[in-house]
């Protein structure tokens, strides 16, 4: 009978592998890396969410602003590498002529504040608990992301795993040239 249990646990982790493996593309990144991403070159529609403080972020580039996006979340490991180290290059280099939100996806609002508060974020964040920005529009399967979005809201580049400051920095030349 245990002989059973345990085939039956076996194939069900299977199938659970297989099928998460399908969803994610195969692997994921452990480094990051600029990905030749199916969106870039297309034009992506726009977002209206909850701010995690107060009011609402909407996606800038729908008037006319170039802006980076960076996908993150309190329970994203890769996240806590990431958002301290961005945060706080970007309060010392500020990138007047780019607008940066940040989306706190697939988690507890008050979990993303507190983790954005603690990185030393100073850029809009906006929540958006039920992942619809991020699987609809963008289509990502796991976190953390960063979207360079020209003015004309057209993907310019995509990076995925924590993105180092090189490639944020090749991803704001990337929308900002004339």
């Amino acid at each position: 009978m245990m002989f059973i249990s345990l085939g039956i646990g076996g194939a069900i982790a299977l199938i659970l592998i297989v099928v998460v493996s399908l969803l994610t593309g195969g692997s994921s990144p452990s480094t990051s890396q600029t990905s030749k991403n199916a969106l870039v070159g297309t034009k992506v529609s726009g977002f209206t969410l909850n701010s995690l403080s107060t009011g609402t972020v909407s996606a800038p580039y729908e008037k006319g602003h170039p802006t980076v996006l960076f996908f993150f979340a309190s329970w994203c490991g890769p996240c806590h590498v990431e958002l301290p180290r961005v945060a706080k290059y970007l309060s010392s280099h500020p990138q007047n002529s780019v607008k940066i939100v940040g989306l706190d996806e697939v988690d507890n609002p008050k979990s993303g504040l507190a983790f954005a508060k603690k990185s030393g974020v100073s850029f809009p964040l906006a929540s958006d608990p039920s992942g619809n920005v991020e699987a609809s529009i963008f289509k990502f399967a796991y976190l953390p992301y960063t979207v360079f979005v020209d003015a004309k809201g057209v993907v310019r580049t995509v990076d995925y795993a924590p993105i180092s400051i090189a490639n944020l920095n090749k991803g704001i030349a990337s929308i900002t040239k004339p």
